[in-house]
């Protein structure tokens, strides 16, 4: 897990916020401010609050990684993306580089559509940045089947090539008093595919990636995932980023049966 106070840490365990300050005392910047927003039930999280806020805590916790890299033995998909589902994907144990030059402290905002609509013709190009490994890109607006994405470089070991990957990010958040029917892997296996097929179309099926699915809804599993799916849902999300999770973004009801 990911602990957000000080003291001593076991062996799997993330000091987010002492690389955070550590970070911001040694003069890099500050991150954002929208990881310590107070939420409330008078102020909820917006959906725009909802993918920020994860897209900044999935830039922290890289950071994090870096700074403490040496207390870890190997730094997998896994190690970044805690408590996401299904726990035995091998998409999880692939082992990533960090790389000290990470930008932790925010993101960057794209400007257009990294990726074309489906009715998009064939002169419109993909522009996910393939070359930027120092940031998560947060997607533009008016794209609803990416709203983020991060390129990571897996090895194995250092004798075996370096492969590169695009996580691509998907967001789907319901404010907590309404009745929004669950999500059912079926739905996410579908967004996978047209992904997949929007890649192919404008030629782009050269290149590896993986699909993160982020939602504060209940999943159903009606189908077995593709294997490049991953999830977290309300079940595993303040397990996921506990310094979000635990502050509006579930349940309270829930968060007391884990305590």
């Amino acid at each position: 897990p990911q602990r957000d106070e000080g003291g001593a840490y076991e062996n799997m365990e993330i000091g987010l916020a002492p690389a955070l300050l550590a970070k911001f005392n040694g003069g890099e910047g500050m991150f954002n401010s929208i990881l310590t927003k107070a939420i409330s039930h008078s102020q909820q999280w917006t959906w725009q609050d909802f993918e920020i806020s994860h897209v900044c805590y999935l830039a922290a916790t890289m950071a994090a990684l870096v700074r403490e890299r040496q207390r870890f033995e190997a730094i997998s998909l896994g190690t970044l993306l805690r408590n996401v589902k299904p726990t035995n994907s091998d998409l999880l144990s692939g082992r990533i580089r960090v790389r000290d030059d990470f930008e932790g402290a925010d993101y960057i905002s794209d400007l257009s559509q990294c990726i074309p609509r489906a009715d998009a013709n064939l002169s419109r190009r993909i522009s996910v940045d393939l070359t930027d490994f120092n940031h998560i890109h947060l997607a533009a607006t008016a794209n609803p089947i990416v709203d983020a994405y991060q390129n990571l470089a897996f090895q194995d070991s250092v004798e075996s090539p370096v492969i590169s990957k695009t996580l691509f990010v998907q967001y789907k958040h319901s404010r907590l008093d309404s009745q929004t029917s669950p999500v059912h892997i079926s739905t996410m296996n579908a967004a996978v595919n047209e992904l997949d097929a929007r890649l192919r179309k404008h030629n782009w099926e050269q290149h590896r990636w993986i699909f993160l699915w982020v939602t504060n809804r209940n999943v159903i599993e009606d189908d077995p995932p593709d294997a490049r799916l991953l999830w977290v849902d309300k079940s595993s999300l303040a397990d996921h980023a506990p310094l979000l999770g635990t502050r509006g973004l579930v349940p309270l009801e829930e968060l007391r049966e884990k305590e």
